[in-house]
C-alpha cells in the first residue's frame, strides 16, 4: 500500500513539473495598435484574391532575445567610438547611461538601443560631396570592420540630409544610409535598423537598434481565416491609404484581400518583447458605403495565442 502510494506521488511530481514546464513563454505581440482605422469591422465582408486560398506557409521560428548590453559591450562600443576616458552619465529616466566627452556622446537605452552622435559645430553649413555609392561604401566599411552588423542585415535606402540658407542652393550635408533587418527572406517590421550618417567630416551619427537573438523554435501558424478574424475584431494593426497618404475613415462596407505576406516583428524600442515573432500582412482594397476605394494594410499576429501570455494589468 505504501509502495503504491510513493508511486502516486512520483506520477503527480512529474505531471505537475511537466505542466509548469510547458506554460507559455512567448509575450504576445498586443494589438490593436491602430493606424487610420477606427471603423467596426465586425460586420465588414472579406473577400479574397483566390490564389490566396491555400496559403502555402503553415510554420514558422519564433525567436527569444536579449535587450540590455553587457559590460564588456559597452567597453567594447566605448573602443569603438573612441570615447574611453568619460565619465558615466545616468542621470536619465528608463536605465539610460550615456558617455560624453567632447562633442561626442554615446548613449545606451534600456531597451538595447545604441546611439552615437558627433556633429561639428555648425556641421550642417559644410557640403557633403560625395556620391550615393560612396557614401554606402563608407558607412558598411565602418560597420563590417568593427563587426556593428549583423549577417541577416541587408542596405535599404539612403536619405540626404539637407539645409536651405535664404536664397542660396540648398545644401545636402548628411548621407544616412540606413540597413533594416531579414530572417531568410522574410523582413523584420517593428523600427528595427541600423544606421551610418556620413558627413563632411566623417561618420556624424550611428544608430544601433535591434535586439541580440538567442534561441529559436519552430511554432505552428495560426490560419488565415482566424487571423481575419481578428481584423474583424480590430485585433490587429490597420493603416488606410489613399495615394499613398495615410487618411482617417469612419466606415467599410467591403475589403478585397490581394496578396498577404509574412514579416517579423521586433519593436526595437520596447523593453518587455521577448521574442520575435512572425506576423501576417493582409495587402488590398478597403470600399466604404459610398463606393470610395482605398488601400489597406493589416498586420495580425501568426501565432496562436494559446502559446502566449499576456501581461497582467
Amino acid at each position: 500500500m505504501k509502495k503504491r502510494m510513493y508511486m502516486c506521488l512520483i506520477v503527480f511530481c512529474i505531471l505537475l513539473f511537466v505542466s509548469c514546464d510547458n506554460s507559455p513563454s512567448i509575450r504576445r505581440i498586443e494589438f490593436p495598435v491602430k493606424g487610420s482605422m477606427d471603423a467596426d469591422l465586425s460586420e465588414v465582408n472579406f473577400t479574397m484574391n483566390s490564389n490566396l486560398k491555400e496559403y502555402k506557409v503553415t510554420s514558422l521560428k519564433v525567436i527569444e532575445i536579449e535587450h540590455k548590453k553587457t559590460d564588456e559591450e559597452i567597453e567594447y562600443l566605448r573602443k569603438v567610438f573612441e570615447i574611453e576616458d568619460s565619465e558615466k552619465d545616468d542621470n536619465y529616466d528608463g536605465g539610460t547611461v550615456s558617455y560624453v566627452q567632447g562633442q561626442k556622446k554615446l548613449t545606451f537605452y534600456e531597451n538595447g538601443m545604441v546611439q552615437y552622435v558627433n556633429y561639428p559645430i555648425n556641421s550642417e553649413m559644410y557640403p557633403l560631396e560625395i556620391s550615393d555609392e560612396e557614401a554606402i561604401k563608407q558607412a558598411e566599411a565602418f560597420l563590417l570592420e568593427w563587426e556593428l552588423i549583423p549577417d541577416d542585415f541587408r542596405f535599404e535606402e539612403i536619405m540626404e540630409g539637407i539645409v536651405t540658407v535664404e536664397d542660396n542652393p540648398p545644401i545636402i550635408h548628411k548621407k544616412m544610409v540606413i540597413f533594416r533587418r531579414y530572417i531568410g527572406d522574410i523582413p523584420v517590421i517593428g523600427n528595427c535598423h541600423i544606421s551610418v550618417s556620413i558627413i563632411s567630416s566623417g561618420i556624424g551619427e550611428v544608430s544601433l537598434a535591434y535586439k541580440k537573438y538567442i534561441n529559436e523554435q519552430e511554432i505552428k501558424l495560426t490560419t488565415i481565416s482566424d487571423a481575419i478574424k481578428m481584423i474583424k475584431s480590430n485585433d490587429s494593426s490597420i493603416s488606410i491609404t489613399k495615394e499613398g497618404d495615410e487618411i482617417e475613415i469612419e466606415s467599410v462596407d467591403e475589403m478585397f484581400i490581394k496578396d498577404i505576406e509574412l514579416v517579423y516583428v521586433e519593436q526595437a524600442y520596447n523593453t518587455e518583447q521577448t521574442h520575435v515573432q512572425p506576423c501576417y500582412r493582409f495587402i488590398g482594397d478597403a470600399k466604404d458605403n459610398e463606393g470610395e476605394i482605398y488601400e489597406f494594410s493589416s498586420v495580425v499576429r501568426a501565432v496562436p495565442d494559446k502559446i502566449t501570455y499576456v501581461k497582467q494589468k
